[in-house]
């Protein structure tokens, strides 16, 4: 038995598939189902009861798998925490940005972090909240940098880095175009385009009616440079929060952004950054102490 085995195990019973788990890990469904056929036989056990294209854990597969679980979470750890102390081999840091956030000071903060740990190397995620917060609960990501969409939990640190103003976008030519600024009520008669992963659609639109207060229909687009070109030909307007005072980008300097208010006054997003506090990277904090400086 090795600690791979254990992993394939453990992603098999969280996908509820042979398939998946192996496509996950790059490899053949047969080569994950004789890796799992191998543990079996070591153990001496049954872990799975196969039936049709289907399958539930025996008795002793629900014991292996919660036994399992923290031994490899300890492993893990035991093999990060080591890497980082000794100097041995390259640390890795996996970090998920929401969409959009490349145009704050990220790129500084992720500069000056890798000029002061050359040794640590950066993986970045850009992705929906809930690509990137089903990430982080899988143990994929280290840390996420997003807004809140759901309860805190108390398995997880969050701690405010900023708050950024909503602002609208549209195009030259939509009747809002010439605006300094719009009032929520004025955006019904409009509809809303957001940016959305597909089969995610529902999921971004229940939070933008029913947090944010947004009344409008709903239109959807997957990528930014989709979302740029319907602003051009319709009368959609796009929400996002403003995270620099630069220069819009080329790919929206054709456009008219300008602030949304609710009862004339701003409206603002708060920002965190989200970690396991169980599972903390080695250089949380040095990571935290740099995007403080940059955000306040």
């Amino acid at each position: 038995m090795n600690f791979k085995q254990l992993s394939y195990f453990q992603d098999i019973v969280r996908t509820g598939s042979f398939t998946e788990a192996a496509e996950e890990n790059f490899i053949s469904q047969s080569a994950m189902s004789q890796q799992m056929k191998s543990l079996e036989e070591e153990l001496g056990v049954t872990l799975f009861e196969r039936k049709n294209r289907g399958f539930h854990l025996t008795r002793a597969g629900k014991f292996f798998y919660q036994k399992s679980q923290r031994l490899l979470e300890d492993y893990n750890g035991l093999v990060a925490d080591t890497q980082v102390l000794t100097g041995t081999q390259p640390v890795s840091m996996r970090i998920g940005l929401l969409w959009g956030m490349t145009e704050s000071v990220l790129p500084q903060i992720l500069a000056e972090f890798k000029e002061r740990f050359p040794s640590v190397q950066l993986e970045i995620m850009v992705g929906s909240h809930e690509e990137i917060g089903t990430a982080l609960r899988q143990q994929k990501l280290d840390m996420t940098i997003s807004d809140q969409r759901k309860a805190f939990s108390g398995n997880y640190a969050n701690i405010c880095l900023t708050s950024f103003p909503l602002y609208i976008r549209v195009g030259h030519t939509h009747p809002l175009s010439q605006s300094k600024s719009v009032q929520m009520k004025d955006l019904q008669v409009y509809p809303a385009l957001l940016l959305a992963v597909k089969g995610q659609e529902k999921i971004e639109s229940d939070y933008y009616r029913d947090n944010l207060g947004f009344q409008s229909e709903f239109n959807f687009a997957y990528s930014p440079e989709e979302a740029a070109l319907q602003l051009m030909v319709s009368t959609a307007y796009f929400p996002f929060e403003k995270m620099t005072t630069k220069a819009t980008s080329n790919l929206y300097c054709e456009y008219c952004e300008f602030p949304l208010l609710q009862n004339q006054q701003p409206i603002e997003r708060d920002y965190f950054l989200f970690y396991h506090l169980e599972h903390a990277h080695p250089y949380t904090e040095d990571f935290l102490e740099i995007a403080k400086r940059y955000f306040r």
